[in-house]
């Protein structure tokens, strides 16, 4: 069987290395990106054939600048924009996302997720083999 690859967007250095750990130690590869722009230029480079990803673990709370005529705005809610902008694209609509996001976010914001197209979502701070099962049961499905 192939290795699965896995993109992980993440804006915090060390729940990325974390999530990379894990998913290395069952044997898939995994890259990272920690900013809302090299997403885009992630999402951008499989559209175009350049990439492959076999499932996406997306932090929702990424922030993102915005440079507009006010100057520049912080918007903590990037990672729904990114999700949206995947569900919405022939091409990375069927790549699964794993929404990894803070303690009580995942309930109160249920409707968006399922939105925005989310296919599970894990709350921080996360058990290990929860991600490893959730994975794993993911990519058996697709």
């Amino acid at each position: 069987m192939p290795q699965k690859n896995i993109l992980v967007v993440e804006d915090n250095p060390v729940h990325s290395r974390m999530i990379v750990t894990v998913l290395k130690s069952e044997g898939y590869n995994a890259e990272t990106v920690f900013t809302a722009k090299d997403a885009k230029e992630t999402i951008d480079r499989i559209v175009k054939g350049e990439k492959k990803f076999d499932l996406i673990t997306l932090d929702l709370i990424l922030p993102a600048e915005k440079v507009g005529e006010e100057g520049v705005e912080v918007s903590e809610k990037y990672g729904y924009e990114i999700g949206r902008l995947l569900k919405e694209n022939e091409v990375t609509k069927t790549i699964p996302i794993i929404g990894i996001t803070i303690l009580g976010y995942k309930e109160k914001h249920k409707k968006k997720l399922q939105e925005i197209g989310v296919d599970h979502c894990i709350e921080k701070p996360f058990d290990v083999n929860d991600l490893k099962d959730t994975v794993r049961l993911i990519l058996e499905k697709s």
